[in-house]
């Protein structure tokens, strides 16, 4: 980051937490807390951003977000990764499928981390699972390009060789 993205990035903190204090610690808001979390981490304050993120799911356990909660869940464990706090990264993907087992981002997710953790048969099995999904999205996160931007540095880097590795392993399957 630049010196003019890092400011305009912790002055959106700040409006963030302006936003959280006007409505009162009862009134968060689950979505501001996670943006806020989102600007944390691309600050590289990642050990914050896991905090907030965590806040944010608690509040949608609160007030019924059931669509949304499985945004700060999946948020928190890619914080983890990033923090190479893999078990714990693992173990929060684990609870994100469990809550909303349609969520392809946390398979593709869970395979990263399963790949970063060198359980390349796991990880394999995760992005199946993914394929699997009735969305037809097998194709889009087979491209790296499906996640740039929405992900953590460490975590596009391991994403990025789980799949050249599957297309590898894929290849020799496909040529037997």
């Amino acid at each position: 980051l630049n010196e003019q993205q890092e400011t305009l990035l912790r002055d959106a903190i700040k409006h963030f937490d302006t936003s959280t204090s006007l409505v009162g610690s009862h009134n968060k808001d689950a979505l501001t807390l996670n943006n806020k979390a989102n600007a944390l981490g691309l600050l590289g304050e990642w050990e914050q951003a896991v905090d907030v993120y965590e806040e944010a799911f608690q509040i949608t356990l609160d007030t019924r977000m059931k669509d949304f909660e499985v945004i700060p869940m999946m948020n928190k464990a890619l914080g983890l990764f990033e923090l190479n706090r893999d078990q714990a990264a693992e173990e929060q993907l684990q609870r994100t499928i469990r809550r909303n087992p349609d969520y392809p981002d946390a398979y593709a997710a869970l395979a990263t981390v399963l790949w970063g953790r060198g359980m390349k048969f796991e990880a394999a099995d995760s992005f199946d699972k993914l394929c699997n999904l009735d969305y037809g999205l097998c194709d889009a996160y087979s491209d790296i390009r499906v996640v740039l931007g929405r992900w953590p540095k460490r975590a596009i880097r391991t994403y990025r060789d789980f799949l050249e590795a599957y297309r590898d392993e894929r290849k020799q399957v496909a040529l037997k």
